[in-house]
């Protein structure tokens, strides 16, 4: 009888450790997410609601409608610049970050729900927001993905940025400056090239070839 109270409280016991273990944390994967010998493809369902959705939110913090101007309206001000500031000081041109807004994502074969999406940059964003080109600075989070475990990310990682190499018709610059870094010694974020294709509301648009770039703070 007392090996029979054993056995069972030793189940509980079992019962309530699975049930409130925490899962432990994926290594995240480079190779997957950080190819050095090919380059990936991503896409991108943001959908018509979304679009209308950022398209508004760039609209009352920057004050200019995609493809209308390059440069947000100060109202003849420039931004505030605080007294103290370092010498890498980069002002915002907006009253705050673009929002997030959860999309569709597909990667190598698998469809990824309630991704975070935002649009990021400063003069990158406001040149291609202003220009009407489709090829925008943009950062996911996986953070509230729901039909995979949200804890461990995509492959390990919790956030990605996503730069259009703006102003560099060779597209290396910002790989290239990376590479250079790490192969000196000094630590620097890891990058890869992909392929993005982004579907405003009309259907897949191929948005061009972009670095990928580790958020560090991950």
């Amino acid at each position: 009888m007392n090996c029979l109270k054993s056995l069972l409280s030793l189940l509980n016991l079992l019962l309530v450790f699975s049930i409130y273990a925490k899962p432990p944390k994926q290594t995240p994967n480079y190779g997957i997410i950080f190819p050095q010998n090919k380059v990936n493809t991503l896409e991108i369902i943001v959908g018509k609601v979304n679009w209308d959705n950022i398209q508004a939110d760039m609209k009352a913090k920057f004050g200019n409608e995609f493809g209308k101007s390059s440069f947000p309206k100060f109202d003849g001000k420039m931004p505030p610049m605080p007294p103290n500031r370092d010498a890498d000081f980069v002002p915002s041109f907006g009253k705050g970050e673009p929002e997030y807004v959860n999309v569709l994502m597909k990667f190598k074969g698998k469809t990824y729900e309630n991704v975070n999406f935002r649009l990021k940059g400063n003069s990158s964003l406001m040149q291609a927001w202003g220009s009407g080109t489709y090829k925008l600075p943009f950062r996911l989070g996986f953070d509230e993905m729901t039909n995979f475990n949200k804890k461990s990310g995509l492959h390990g990682f919790k956030k990605l940025s996503f730069s259009p190499g703006m102003s560099d018709k060779s597209l290396i610059r910002e790989k290239t400056t990376a590479d250079i870094f790490r192969q000196a010694g000094v630590y620097a974020p890891k990058t890869a090239f992909y392929k993005i294709y982004i579907d405003f509301g009309e259907g897949l648009k191929y948005c061009g070839i972009y670095t990928a770039v580790e958020v560090v703070e991950d």
